[in-house]
C-alpha cells in the first residue's frame, strides 16, 4: 500500500492494482472568497480512481468537479448522509450537494459501521463529530492486509476506543491537527473553540487508537486572521505531542508518500522485523529468531512501536516473547491472523494469547499485563510510556498453508 498526501486533508491510496482517494480536492472557490486562496498545493490523483471517499460535504473536503474528473468509469463515491434542516442550516454543505448532483456521480450514502467493497478496497465508515454540525464520518480502508484510518476534520470524541476494538489495529492514522477557530458570517455568535482536533488532541487520538504511525493532515492550506485561524506550527506541535506519548509520527508534505508493505496474503514465508520508529527492516533468520535477541537488537534504546512479523510453526518462540518484552518495558504483545488460518490461531492460543476480537478478515490475539510499579530514582523524572510490541504471526501447522499476516 502506497499512500500519497494530496494536500489539506486529501490522500491517495494505491494498492493491488487499484486506486482510492479520500477528501481529494483541487479547488475551494467559495472558501477562497472568505479565507483567501489555498496556501499549499492541492494535487489531483495520479490516475483513474476506483473508490472515492468523502468524510463530509464541506467544500474543502468534497470537490465534485475533481471527483468527476478522477473517477474511473466503474468507480464509485461513498459519502455520509445529507444534512437536514433549513437552507440556512445546510448552507455549508449546499454547494457540494449541488455539485454532486450536477455531475451525476455514482454515489452511495454509507452509515457509520457500514462496509463497502470496491476493487481491491474495503471501506468502513466510522463515527466522527463535525465542528460545524454537518454529518461526518471517518474512513477505515483495508487492502492487502493493511488498514488505515482517515479522520477528515473531526473533533475529539468518545468513539476512539470502539473504533480500535472493532476495526484495529491500524497501520496508519491520518488526523487533522490545525485546531482552527472559525468566525464565519453565517455562524453568530462565533465559537471561541476549535472546530477540529488540535495537535495534542490528535496525538491523544492516535494513542487511544493504537496507531502504528500517525500522520498529520488538515493544516497550513487555510488561514486568515479573524476568520479561520489555525494554531502556530500544527505539524511541529503534533510531532512533539506524539513523542511525549510514544506515538510514531510521520509528516508528509503534499506529494509525499508513505509505503506500507503488504500484510495479510503475502506470498511465501519471508520473515522481517520492522522497527517502525526508524522505518528500518532487518532480516529474521533462524540464528536471530530468539525473542531476547530480537528485542535487544531492535527495541532497546529505540522508543516507539515495534512490529515483529514472521512465520511461526510452533508456539514456543511466541510463548517466550512476553517475558523479555515486559523486561524491555513493553505494554503488551498483540497478534493477528486470517480467520481461516486455524493453524496460526492454534499457535497463538497455545502460546497463552487470549482472543481480542475479530473483523471480517482477521482474528486478533493479545498477551497483556499490568504495568509494574516503578519509583523514579534520585534526580529522575517519571518513567517513559511503555512501548507496544505488535507481533503478526502466521505459519503452516497441521497442513494449513503458511501466509504472512499483517
Amino acid at each position: 500500500m502506497r499512500i500519497r498526501r494530496l494536500g489539506w486533508a486529501g490522500i491517495e491510496i494505491e494498492a493491488a492494482g487499484g486506486r482510492a482517494v479520500i477528501d481529494a480536492v483541487t479547488a475551494m472557490p467559495q472558501l477562497a472568497h472568505i479565507i483567501g486562496p489555498p496556501r499549499t498545493e492541492l494535487l489531483p490523483p495520479a490516475g483513474p480512481v476506483d473508490l472515492a471517499l468523502v468524510t463530509h460535504l464541506h467544500e474543502d473536503h468534497t470537490d465534485a468537479a475533481a471527483l468527476a474528473a478522477a473517477l474511473a468509469p466503474d468507480g464509485i463515491l461513498l459519502r455520509p448522509a445529507p444534512a437536514e434542516g433549513t437552507a440556512r442550516e445546510t448552507l455549508d454543505t449546499a454547494a457540494a450537494e449541488t455539485g454532486l448532483a450536477e455531475h451525476e456521480l455514482p454515489t452511495m450514502v454509507v452509515e457509520p459501521w457500514q462496509s463497502v467493497s470496491a476493487g481491491p478496497f474495503t471501506a468502513t465508515a466510522v463515527p466522527a463529530v463535525d465542528g460545524l454540525g454537518a454529518p461526518q464520518v471517518s474512513w477505515v480502508v483495508e487492502v492487502g492486509g493493511r488498514r488505515i484510518l482517515h479522520c477528515g476534520d473531526t473533533l475529539f470524541h468518545g468513539h476512539w476506543w470502539r473504533i480500535a476494538q472493532r476495526l484495529g489495529p491500524f497501520d496508519a492514522a491520518f488526523l487533522p491537527v490545525n485546531g482552527a477557530v472559525c468566525t464565519f458570517p453565517h455562524l453568530h455568535p462565533a465559537s471561541p473553540f476549535p472546530v477540529d482536533l488540535d495537535p495534542a488532541q490528535a496525538a491523544a487520538a492516535a494513542h487511544l487508537l493504537g496507531a502504528r504511525i500517525a500522520v498529520p493532515i488538515h493544516y497550513d492550506t487555510l488561514h486568515a486572521v479573524g476568520v479561520y485561524e489555525q494554531i502556530d506550527d500544527p505539524s511541529g506541535a503534533f510531532t512533539t505531542a506524539c513523542d511525549e506519548l510514544g506515538v510514531v509520527s510521520r509528516v508528509l508534505d503534499p506529494g509525499g508518500t508513505l509505503d506500507l508493505p503488504a500484510g495479510k496474503g503475502d506470498a511465501g514465508n519471508d520473515r522481517t522485523a520492522v522497527d517502525s520508529t526508524a522505518g528500518h527492516s532487518l532480516p529474521m533468520t533462524e540464528s536471530n529468531a530468539d525473542p531476547e535477541h530480537i528485542l535487544d537488537d531492535l527495541l532497546a534504546g529505540r522508543p516507539g512501536t515495534l512490529e515483529l512479523t514472521r512465520s511461526l510453526t510452533s508456539a514456543e518462540p511466541l510463548r517466550a516473547l512476553p517475558e523479555p518484552a515486559r523486561a524491555h518495558e513493553a505494554a503488551r504483545v498483540v497478534g493477528d491472523t486470517d480467520l481461516d488460518n486455524t493453524g496460526s490461531r492454534r499457535v497463538m492460543a497455545a502460546a497463552g494469547m487470549r482472543p481480542a476480537g475479530r473483523d471480517a478478515h482477521l482474528a486478533y490475539y493479545e498477551s497483556a499485563w499490568p504495568p509494574a510499579p516503578c519509583l523514579p530514582g534520585p534526580g529522575e523524572g517519571a518513567e517513559p510510556e511503555p512501548v507496544a510490541v505488535a507481533v503478526a504471526v502466521a505459519g503452516a501447522v497441521e497442513g494449513v498453508p503458511s501466509t504472512q499476516a499483517g
